[in-house]
């Protein structure tokens, strides 16, 4: 999930731009065999429009599970992520999109594209 709001700063120099801000909401569940507590991830947040990437930052993460639990609910928000995101004219924010995402390694991709389409 993704906690967000839009501002749209006044008007300087006839440049109109939208402020997003947004914290990305992560669920991780562990499964019986995995008794590892600690969780470590890295997720990337992007802006595209007309599916270029126009920008995008990377950020590592960590969390552990509590003793007994299985699930663990992570919220990034401190600080929340700010992107500025100038308007070169008139409606054109619904061009733009902002994409969060979990940053895969090499490896975790080719294990990601063996399995897809297996129903796994």
């Amino acid at each position: 999930d993704i906690v967000s709001s839009c501002e749209y700063p006044e008007v300087k120099n006839g440049m109109r731009r939208v402020n997003v801000q947004l914290a990305p909401v992560f669920v991780f569940t562990r499964g019986a065999a995995n008794r590892e507590p600690t969780i470590d991830f890295t997720y990337f947040v992007s802006v595209v429009r007309n599916e270029q990437i126009l920008m995008k930052e990377e950020f590592p993460a960590q969390t552990q599970f509590a003793a007994n639990r299985a699930r663990v609910i992570v919220r990034d928000d401190d600080p929340p992520i700010s992107i500025d995101i100038p308007l070169p004219y008139k409606a054109a924010e619904y061009e733009y999109e902002v994409l969060v995402g979990f940053q895969l390694t090499p490896e975790e991709l080719a294990y990601n594209q063996r399995w897809q389409g297996l129903g796994r």
